[in-house]
């Protein structure tokens, strides 16, 4: 069993500095056990994405976990991971109501729901014009809607590769062994079988940095 005690910087989700020292304690019945916020990893991308904040709070040699703010998204359900990719990639060149600019925002988040339906997501960041309102504009995309992301403590393993459904179920048994030998719980959902996977990089491009994401308790 893990408990959180403490508060960083005075509430839960502010973004600190890495290596930042913290009162914020995350402890495990085994051999978890921190005290200060750690490095995180970066990602190999090439041309200067924006990225949903968070803050690392363990950063081990099987997985991390890592404390997500809240954040906008632009999501769809889809069955082509493709045609998803596109449709999404749309909003951000000016498909919106106001017709405003994103700025590139990665990981390409997809959601596997324990019934079987599957969704996309990207963050929403800053427009390119930096003239953006605080709260995004609605898509012009029939099949796009707003959301909200984050706000959750996240467990997260990473692989490269292509994202197969077999990979991603190997990945997905590894983490929760992890997992359940340090005593982190599962999310309901993610003990039913839901599991999200983050894509960085282009669709098809080889060698790429994906990530197995589990929501686990506090």
């Amino acid at each position: 069993m893990c408990s959180w005690s403490g508060a960083a910087n005075d509430r839960f989700g502010t973004r600190l500095p890495t290596g930042a020292a913290t009162s914020l304690r995350f402890r495990c019945s085994k051999s978890l056990s921190l005290s200060r916020v750690r490095s995180q990893r970066k990602p190999r991308a090439t041309s200067g994405p924006q990225f949903p904040p968070y803050t690392v709070v363990y950063d081990g040699p099987q997985y991390s976990l890592r404390m997500y703010d809240p954040y906008p998204v632009v999501r769809m359900s889809y069955q082509r991971r493709d045609e998803a990719f596109l449709a999404l990639g749309t909003y951000f060149d000016g498909r919106n109501e106001g017709s405003i600019r994103f700025k590139e925002t990665q990981p390409a988040i997809m959601t596997h729901a324990p019934e079987g339906t599957k969704t996309m997501e990207l963050f929403v960041g800053d427009s390119k014009d930096g003239k953006g309102s605080s709260k995004p504009p609605l898509p012009g995309h029939p099949e796009l809607y707003l959301a909200a992301g984050g706000g959750e403590l996240v467990a997260v393993q990473q692989f490269e590769g292509n994202i197969t459904p077999p990979e991603a179920q190997a990945v997905r048994q590894k983490l929760i062994s992890a997992l359940q030998k340090d005593g982190v719980q599962l999310a309901e959902n993610e003990e039913n079988g839901g599991f999200r996977v983050a894509q960085y990089g282009a669709l098809f491009s080889l060698g790429r940095l994906n990530e197995l994401m589990l929501k686990v308790k506090l």
